[in-house]
């Protein structure tokens, strides 16, 4: 009876194996720079990260260091960035050089650099934006 049960959880752990490589394949595809996603969501996103960079460098300008600003931005950057590296590769890397330099800038209390990051990033998403409305 015991080889019976071996061999019906050794057939169950089979069928989980080949589950999650479907799984880690279906993961692979949808990666946040190959998700494709629709306009408006694309525009709604790009304007709570203007929001954000700007609550961000307030924060900071009221002598509060803000330690996860990379984060905040990256909960929407991840769901439009496919779309806007896919339309505009430059303005991608400009967003995502912006995005870096407010999370340093900020975590370290520089009230200048992050205003400066902060407005590259409202730039650029500006850029963006005035070609795809």
């Amino acid at each position: 009876m015991l080889i019976g049960a071996t061999a019906v959880v050794g057939g169950l752990l089979g069928g989980c194996s080949s589950d999650s490589k479907s799984t880690s394949t279906t993961a692979a595809v949808t990666s946040p720079e190959e998700h494709l996603a629709d306009d408006a969501t694309v525009t709604a996103g790009l304007g709570r990260m203007v929001t954000t960079a700007g609550t961000v460098s307030t924060t900071v300008a009221s002598g509060t260091k803000v330690s996860d600003a990379g984060d905040q931005l990256e909960t929407d950057w991840s769901q439009v960035e496919g779309t806007v590296k896919a339309n505009e590769p430059d303005i991608y890397l400009s967003i995502e050089d912006a995005i870096t330099a407010l999370d340093t800038a900020a975590a370290d209390g520089d009230t200048a650099a992050t205003a400066k990051a902060s407005t590259d990033l409202s730039t650029a998403i500006a850029n963006y934006l005035a070609k795809h409305p």
